[in-house]
């Protein structure tokens, strides 16, 4: 599995019915990485956000709107 082995493995505890506890008051630390060793991991997540913070403004999505586009909510919305 070349990614998403987190989401894989919640949904496989899904699957299987057994017991997640989610808890807003679990900070989880990553690391900051750019240098991306998995194609869609963290590290290309942080990059993507740093090329539209320096992009110039004629350049940015459309869906930016001046305000970066962060997931919501749990993990299904995580790259």
């Amino acid at each position: 599995m070349s990614h998403d082995e987190d989401v894989a493995l919640v949904r496989a505890f899904e699957t299987n019915a057994e017991p997640i506890a989610w808890a807003a008051d679990l900070p989880v630390i990553t690391s900051a990485r750019r240098d991306a060793r998995a194609p869609k991991g963290f590290a290309t997540y942080l990059t993507s956000l740093q090329a539209q913070i320096t992009a110039p403004p004629a350049e940015l999505p459309s869906s930016v709107n001046g305000q970066l586009e962060l997931p919501v909510g749990g993990h299904e919305n995580c790259p």
